[in-house]
């Protein structure tokens, strides 16, 4: 089951190209105190469009089309804000360093990178949450630990994900009724999904009750898997000897994962340099 949106990246990437050429029309705007016409945006638009390509780059390498997280929201103006950095640096070596080009703006970049700032971070932060593609389902939690609860809040604090917990069980803590804490609870919601922590020893005794569940066509589904699913790890809870045995087959290598990351940065960018002439033709071509 995935309860993470794919169509999320698409969104992101289609947002923040929207964001980045209506930021260039504002810009215009401000420095010229009125609206600028299609032919001077077009001229601007030209030059500017390579360093779309250049930004979408970095925001792909800085992580920012992956999944998120409530710990990945909370940093993220600071992540916008040392991404737009590099971003900045970006443009005025493009601008200011190759001498073809037909502009060379000066306050007017100072103005679209200040622009561009504020309306990015207002998409991200606020703007993005408000758009869904799906209706969520109604579920209910049942494990324990402190993984369970960190599941929870993240997805009842996270629009982005299908599934919505309408109601929590914490095993561990015991003195609970079956009947009044898990069956009632699934009828009175109208519940299709529950999310159990197989894993549990306090789970076993549960399974009779539960089972009864699926003929009101009820989805069970391994709280393990949704946990790695979101938040791209494996639960601690998990990482028992015979899991290092099944999943770690050679040693890590952190100095040559770091290396080939900037390597990657680096070849992408080399090959984004090299690539911008056929733009240049394929705008002419337009």
């Amino acid at each position: 089951m995935t309860i993470y949106n794919k169509k999320e990246g698409l969104l992101l990437f289609l947002g923040d190209v929207f964001v980045f050429v209506i930021s260039l029309w504002i810009t215009l705007s401000l420095r010229n105190l009125e609206l600028p016409s299609w032919e001077v945006f077009h001229f601007h638009l030209l030059p500017f469009s390579f360093i779309f390509v250049a930004w979408i780059v970095s925001f792909f390498v800085a992580g920012l089309y992956g999944k998120h997280t409530l710990l990945f929201k909370s940093r993220l103006p600071t992540l916008l804000l040392n991404t737009q950095i590099v971003n900045s640096v970006l443009a005025v070596i493009f601008f200011y360093f190759i001498p073809s080009l037909i502009i060379t703006p000066k306050v007017l970049l100072f103005i679209y990178l200040t622009v561009s700032f504020v309306l990015i971070l207002i998409w991200r932060v606020k703007l993005v949450s408000y758009f869904g593609f799906r209706k969520k389902q109604k579920a209910f939690l049942i494990g324990e630990g402190k993984e369970t609860i960190d599941l929870y809040e993240e997805v009842n604090n996270n629009p982005r994900y299908s599934l919505s917990f309408v109601g929590f069980l914490d095993v561990g803590k015991g003195g609970f009724d079956v009947e009044d804490d898990i069956i009632r609870p699934v009828y009175e919601n109208g519940i299709s999904v529950i999310v159990v922590d197989s894993k549990s020893a306090n789970i076993e005794p549960l399974l009779p009750h539960l089972y009864n569940l699926i003929f009101a066509n009820v989805r069970f589904v391994d709280m393990h898997k949704v946990y790695e699913d979101i938040f791209d790890r494996v639960p601690l809870s998990l990482l028992r000897y015979n899991w290092f045995l099944q999943n770690v087959s050679s040693y890590s290598h952190p100095a040559y994962d770091t290396i080939k990351r900037l390597m990657d940065i680096v070849l992408s960018f080399v090959l984004l340099i090299f690539s911008l002439p056929f733009y240049i033709f394929v705008f002419i071509a337009l």
